[in-house]
């Protein structure tokens, strides 16, 4: 799995996935800020789509998506751990903090 830990992701603008995209990967995210991140489509913040992804301790903030998942936007078949996380000010359509479709999530 890849592993992101203790860094600052900001400022970023894609359709999917404003700050990180994780398709058919693993992801784990320890102690992160991302902030002020931009999808056009879903997860202002975080998109995973067929993941598995480990969230613990990070600080979601300021995250917009003009659609679904301002903070995060999980879609199809994610296997989430999401622990100690804080979610703030994350705006979107439907979903500020976080939207799960079609998705096992725990």
């Amino acid at each position: 799995a890849a592993e992101i830990t203790n860094c600052i992701i900001r400022y970023n603008q894609v359709d999917f996935g404003g700050g990180l995209a994780v398709i058919n990967a693993d992801l784990v995210l320890h102690n992160n800020l991302i902030h002020d991140n931009r999808a056009v489509v879903f997860g202002g913040g975080l998109f995973g789509f067929e993941s598995t992804t480990e969230l613990i301790n990070n600080t979601f903030v300021d995250n917009f998506s003009e659609n679904s998942g301002g903070g995060i936007y999980y879609l199809t078949s994610v296997l989430a751990d999401i622990q100690n996380n804080i979610f703030f000010r994350n705006s979107a359509f439907s979903g500020g903090n976080h939207w799960v479709a079609f998705g096992d999530s725990g």
